[in-house]
């Protein structure tokens, strides 16, 4: 197989698989997020945690959330993800967009809005 038909396939099989990883870890959701300031301060053992956004996945207190797929649109991430909320498994899919400190995240007809941590 030539040089150029297997350079094709991996770009083909990145694609596939959600975009270029360096998308994702450069993407700038990545970063802890509350409601308000005073949420940045409580810890992950607490129910009302902030949320945790690594490029591939993110984490608030009893749900961790690992992102199967992860593809930029202009300026919001849409992301399939498998998640653990108290131990129950579950997909789901949203959508992250980031306005200056303030980060969206859309499931279905709900909206939150956070703003970055400190």
């Amino acid at each position: 197989m030539s040089i150029a038909r297997r350079l094709s396939l991996l770009l083909l099989a990145a694609l596939a698989l959600g975009g270029a990883p360096a998308a994702a870890k450069d993407a700038d959701y990545v970063g802890t997020w509350g409601k308000d300031l005073a949420q940045c301060k409580i810890g992950q053992e607490m129910e009302n945690a902030p949320m945790i956004v690594k490029p591939r996945r993110y984490d608030r207190h009893e749900t961790h959330c690992a992102f199967t797929s992860v593809r930029r649109e202009g300026t919001t991430w849409r992301v399939k993800a498998q998640c653990s909320v108290e131990g129950d498994k579950q997909p789901s899919d949203f959508i992250l967009s980031v306005a200056g400190d303030r980060l969206s995240m859309k499931a279905g007809n709900a909206k939150q809005i956070f703003q970055r941590c400190r």
